[in-house]
């Protein structure tokens, strides 16, 4: 199991994702079908449009 926030680091190490939001789980599945926005639109609610920038140091 890893958790994380960061969308870029799913797409590149999951297989598998779960989406939490409040605590419980919102879907769940192949990071294809999951990380696909248009699919459902909770989804997108889940994760900002676009990265966030933190600095590191």
């Amino acid at each position: 199991m890893f958790i994380t926030h960061d969308i870029a680091t799913v797409r590149a190490i999951a297989d598998e994702v779960v989406v939490m939001k409040g605590g419980r789980v919102m879907d769940q599945g192949a990071k294809a079908t999951v990380l696909d926005p248009r699919a459902i639109p909770i989804r997108s609610s889940c994760w900002p449009r676009s990265p966030s920038r933190i600095p590191i140091g």
